[in-house]
């Protein structure tokens, strides 16, 4: 087994997912909500298996404020999506992942959301910084990205922050591109008199940010 999707409730993911399949598992995308407990387990999964691409960019974090230490020495990590984090600060964590090579991240305000992190990760090449159906502003980076070459690592943001990250502290030596996001139309269509009932109209067009 190769890759698996899984939804998982609180306090559950040792449960549903085993040690011995995990450990054999090159991708994983959860979904659900996600305790201390199950990070520290999955965290020991990375480090000690085979997984390349790890997907936690739909799962909620029921954790303490601060999330410490974890996914450090991940060495067989090369691709990483990040969930919202709603206040909490990654401290510490994802050190030493010496191939991972592409992170998707959820701006979440314009708060602290890394600190120490990424740090002796010289693979990265990719950082897409995506935003949720509202824009909060700049992602804060504080300590982070010790070993990259930024102007060799594309860095993707919203559409209208391009110029804001290009001179952001931490972020201006970059390649500071824009993000390239999906729309979709929705459309609704009304009852129209009698005599016009062979013509459609189309109205209320709206756009909306898919992700």
């Amino acid at each position: 087994m190769k890759t698996v999707k899984l939804t998982v409730n609180e306090g559950s993911l040792d449960r549903r997912l085993s040690r011995d399949i995990a450990l054999k598992l090159t991708s994983l995308k959860l979904i659900g909500s996600l305790t201390s407990a199950d990070i520290l387990y999955l965290s020991d999964i990375a480090k000690n298996g085979i997984l390349e691409e790890l997907d936690l960019s739909s799962v909620r974090l029921l954790t303490q404020s601060h999330i410490e230490n974890i996914f450090c020495d991940s060495k067989m990590l090369q691709v990483l999506k990040l969930p919202k984090c709603d206040g909490k600060i990654f401290l510490s964590c994802f050190n030493n992942c010496v191939n991972l090579k592409e992170i998707e991240i959820i701006v979440n305000k314009d708060e602290p959301y890394l600190k120490n992190c990424f740090n002796s990760c010289p693979q990265i090449k990719k950082i897409s910084l995506k935003e949720s159906y509202a824009r909060f502003g700049l992602l804060y980076l504080e300590s982070s990205f010790d070993m990259i070459a930024e102007k060799s690592c594309d860095l993707y943001v919203p559409d209208d922050y391009q110029v804001e990250y290009t001179v952001a502290r931490g972020w201006y030596k970059f390649n500071v591109r824009k993000e390239k996001f999906r729309l979709k139309h929705i459309f609704k269509i009304i009852s129209l008199p009698k005599d016009k009932k062979n013509n459609v109209n189309m109205i209320n067009s709206r756009k909306k940010h898919i992700y």
